[in-house]
């Protein structure tokens, strides 16, 4: 692997995070290559300039991951076109890990599409799945990750942010989508979420409080998003 193409490289000339690229290091006896998963992400300083990179690595075979080749098992959803549900949920572990290991803060939510059902009845499956993602891509930071997560909802990882400014992105965010999808032809389309920070819990229990805050959301009127109000 040349330089230009090693993953911290690429953060330090764009800024912006490198996710599951696979690299090789040769073991000391030089006899092999073990096979890595590389993710690199970018730390910034107040004044927006880059003051450290953060590289993790984990061994493929973690999780499942095929040793000795290349392949890879699926990390997009084919219908939305974002991460499926065991990537993101890898995604999730290893930011994680980042925080425990670095202290850097982030803040995670669930979203999911009000009146799914009848939605779908109506137009298809598909395309509400489709329109949505593409509507919540566009309006999130190039370094956050999303994913499909469960039948009508997404999961989101917004990277070194804490808990009230990712809620002033992710208020936008909502009535973007509110507002942008009668361009469309999806007239009425919301969203309700739950939103939370990372405290230190593994990701099962992070997803089972999200859950709930997005209960919270759904029981309230739908077409908002609920915060976890401790983190405040």
């Amino acid at each position: 692997m040349g330089d230009e193409e090693r993953p911290e490289i690429q953060v330090r000339a764009t800024l912006q995070a490198v996710h599951q690229r696979a690299v090789g290091i040769r073991t000391q006896s030089g006899a092999g290559v073990v096979w890595c998963r590389a993710s690199a992400f970018p730390v910034l300083a107040a004044d927006g300039s880059l003051r450290r990179v953060l590289l993790l690595l984990a061994d493929r075979q973690h999780r499942g991951r095929v040793v000795g080749d290349r392949q890879q098992l699926p990390t997009h959803d084919p219908l939305t076109e974002v991460f499926n549900q065991r990537h993101i949920e890898i995604l999730l572990d290893d930011e994680s890990r980042r925080a425990q290991r670095y202290g850097t803060p982030f803040a995670v939510a669930l979203i999911a599409i009000d009146q799914f059902a009848a939605r779908c009845q109506a137009v298809g499956e598909e395309q509400v799945l489709a329109r949505a993602a593409r509507l919540l891509c566009h309006s999130l930071r190039e370094f956050d990750m999303i994913g499909r997560h469960g039948a009508d909802s997404f999961l989101i990882i917004l990277p070194n942010v804490r808990v009230n400014e990712a809620m002033v992105g992710l208020e936008r965010l909502r009535e973007t989508i509110e507002t942008g999808s009668t361009q469309g032809g999806d007239a009425g389309l919301t969203i309700s979420g739950g939103v939370s920070e990372y405290t230190g819990e593994d990701v099962p229990a992070l997803i089972e409080r999200l859950a709930s805050l997005l209960a919270s959301a759904r029981e309230s009127g739908c077409n908002r998003l609920c915060v976890n109000l401790d983190l405040f």
